[in-house]
């Protein structure tokens, strides 16, 4: 079913490199704000897809993350989102079903913590997957559920998804030389009322790699992950769907979309939260400040806060260093010049460590 160009819908290019036909789906539209909180539930998964992004130390393995911190107990995944200062939250693994009551008592907390306007989105692949269950999640309060079609399987559970009254998606990668399927799945989800298909641009990681170059895939250019030929794929499938679709939306979502513009938005918003008044946050959420290392940092603070007046609020200790201000920082490099004083920048997540460090005196030259 052709559409006539003076009503075809528009292919728009949006956020790093991604496209959009149709309305973004709504749970989309809290991860390019940075405002979802990441809820990895579980590394286990009944699937063995060859081109899984997921990392050997979370693969298979029974764990539990929000954002980069290691959950241990339920307080975690809450403090987690509100010094993120989510509003919303995509759980996913490994298979969030495989711990089926583990995801449904997440998703409760969520909403009964943070209210109903709380979005929460799930990916699975629907293998193996009752209604029942579909309906447990449903009344648990997930806003939205996101099928990785595999296999026939998951074309039933999605359309046993659809009988509930929440957005039904489809998102999977787009792989270079599958632009058929694409197709094929657009038009059947078209034709069944799914609400939109997400396609991703394909990332190798240490687990693909070996496959990926078996098959002869490459490196895009200037990109660490994303892989050659799968935006070209992706935009020929979205070109199908402009002509032959009505109303299913379609977004091409890059890797620099999920792994440079979303998760800099979301650590510039954990950033603002856990900020020390020494610290400042800069435009990619990093925690940049001061560091000035003495013998004696006790004595050292003294002299500041009593002799040049440096509010003690933006001095801390820790072993030989001061941490404090750019502005303390540059005083101190200027008037102690046998000092060692460094410019720190800080990965603003949990037990975030130094990404780098570099002396204030190269900065002044």
């Amino acid at each position: 079913m052709r559409i006539d160009n003076c009503f075809m819908r528009k292919i728009k290019k949006v956020f790093a490199d991604s496209y959009l036909l149709g309305k973004l789906p709504e749970g989309c539209k809290y991860c390019v704000k940075g405002a979802k909180l990441v809820l990895f539930v579980t590394g286990k998964c009944p699937l063995n897809c060859w081109y899984c992004t997921i990392s050997k130390a979370r693969w298979q393995k029974d764990i539990v993350l929000a954002n980069e911190r290691r959950v241990k107990k339920i307080k975690d995944v809450l403090e987690e989102a509100r010094l993120q200062k989510a509003l919303g939250a995509g759980v996913t693994g490994g298979e969030p079903f495989v711990v089926y009551r583990r995801t449904k008592n997440y998703i409760e907390m969520l909403k009964q913590n943070f209210g109903e306007k709380f979005h929460i989105h799930l990916y699975t692949s629907g293998h193996k997957v009752s209604f029942a269950k579909l309906k447990g999640l449903w009344k648990a309060g997930l806003d939205e559920i996101r099928f990785h079609i595999t296999a026939a399987n998951a074309w039933e559970t999605l359309k046993k998804a659809l009988k509930l009254d929440w957005d039904v998606g489809i998102e999977i990668p787009s792989i270079p030389g599958q632009e058929k399927t694409l197709k094929d799945v657009i038009a059947r989800a078209e034709e069944l009322g799914v609400k939109f298909v997400n396609l991703n641009e394909l990332e190798i990681s240490e687990r693909s790699e070996a496959t990926m170059k078996k098959l002869g895939f490459k490196l895009k250019k200037d990109a660490p992950t994303a892989i050659q030929g799968s935006e070209e794929t992706a935009l020929k499938a979205m070109k199908f769907a402009q002509r032959e679709t009505k109303r299913i939306a379609v977004h091409y979502c890059s890797a620099a979309t999920k792994n440079v513009y979303q998760l800099q938005k979301r650590w510039v918003r954990r950033a603002k939260s856990i900020r020390k008044p020494w610290q400042l946050v800069d435009s990619t959420g990093f925690l940049v400040y001061g560091v000035i290392q003495h013998p004696h940092p006790e004595e050292f603070v003294e002299t500041l806060a009593k002799e040049f007046k440096v509010p003690k609020k933006l001095l801390e200790i820790e072993g030989k260093e001061v941490k404090t201000s750019l502005e303390v920082a540059d005083f101190v490099a200027s008037n102690f010049p046998e000092l060692d004083v460094f410019v720190v920048k800080q990965l603003p997540i949990v037990n975030g460590w130094e990404v780098e460090r570099w002396p204030l005196k190269l900065v002044k030259e």
